[in-house]
């Protein structure tokens, strides 16, 4: 992080946001001019815990004066730049094995610090895997005009 960055912990009884509800880390640059800040990542548990996940997702939120989308670079790897909505949540998902590869090497984001482009916001970093869905249709026809009864059945393992 920059030096004299302000760093802030929020919990999730102080956010309010409707779309990501949770706690988070927020980061200020002190000079939002002066560039990249860097910011590292400990994970919890050794990397053997995490083997049975195939993503990691997280919640991320770029302060700034534009609505434009900003280019977020994770881990330096240019293969792995997410573009995300100005001043809002976005969930991103990252390959697991990746990750881990990446994870104890290099800095987990490097954001570009600019006149627009003031703050970073990261939430709740989970190792996830992803839902198998599948819907199933029946024969019964519902022509317009008329109604329904629709049923989704969730399941996940």
């Amino acid at each position: 992080m920059f030096a004299g960055s302000k760093k802030e912990i929020v919990s999730a009884e102080e956010n309010n946001d409707t779309t990501y509800g949770g706690s988070y880390m927020r980061v200020e640059a002190a000079n939002p001019n002066n560039g990249w800040g860097n910011i590292m990542l400990n994970t919890r548990f050794e990397a053997s815990e995490y083997a049975d996940y195939q993503l990691i997702s997280l919640w991320v939120y770029m302060e700034s004066t534009d609505i434009l989308p900003i280019n977020v670079l994770f881990f330096n790897d240019a293969s792995l730049t997410k573009s995300v909505k100005a001043n809002e949540w976005n969930l991103i998902t990252i390959d697991a094995e990746k990750f881990l590869d990446l994870v104890d090497d290099t800095y987990f984001i490097a954001a570009r610090y600019n006149e627009k482009t003031t703050g970073i916001r990261i939430g709740e970093i989970l190792a996830v895997n992803p839902a198998e869905l599948a819907i199933s249709a029946t024969e019964e026809v519902v022509l317009t005009g008329e109604s329904a009864v629709v049923e989704f059945t969730v399941t996940a393992n």
